[in-house]
């Protein structure tokens, strides 16, 4: 197990790898936000919201390297509350790995399911975490554009 500090201190070196594949392809640097969570003997979901401005030029990066267990990762059109919302994008498992996805894939599944892409100002996402032994984690997502 990895003491508290070097826990965090791994983390802040990811959101600085995150960051540095941004600016080397060519993007604008928007923000990083890591989410931290426990793993318990339950699933959990925790969500995010991101503003979507620019739609179509948006590309999120998740750096999954501190979740040692099966963490996935659902994108939604509307929050978890609205029993109308459609799943647009899943990341199957996140765990140890580093994923890019595009809002230009986002929107093309949700103007396949009748969406209007101009019409979607956030996306929603959900970090569904397995339930594993009793461990700290963490998934940071960066945005560029």
């Amino acid at each position: 197990m990895v003491g508290q500090d070097q826990f965090i201190e791994g983390v802040k070196v990811s959101r600085s790898e995150l960051k540095k594949k941004i600016t080397t392809n060519d993007l604008s640097y928007e923000g990083c936000k890591t989410t931290y969570f426990q793993y318990r003997d339950q699933v959990q979901i925790r969500g995010v919201e991101v503003a979507t401005f620019l739609r179509e030029n948006y590309i999120l990066y998740f750096d999954g390297t501190y979740a040692d267990h099966k963490v996935s990762i659902a994108f939604y059109d509307k929050p978890e509350d609205d029993p109308q919302r459609i799943m647009l994008y899943e990341i199957q498992n996140i765990s140890g790995k580093i994923k890019k996805v595009s809002m230009h894939e986002i929107t093309e599944f949700y103007e396949a399911y009748g969406g209007n892409p101009e019409m979607l100002r956030s996306i929603y996402i959900d970090y569904i975490i397995k339930k594993g032994k009793p461990n700290r984690g963490a998934v940071s997502l960066a945005l560029g554009y």
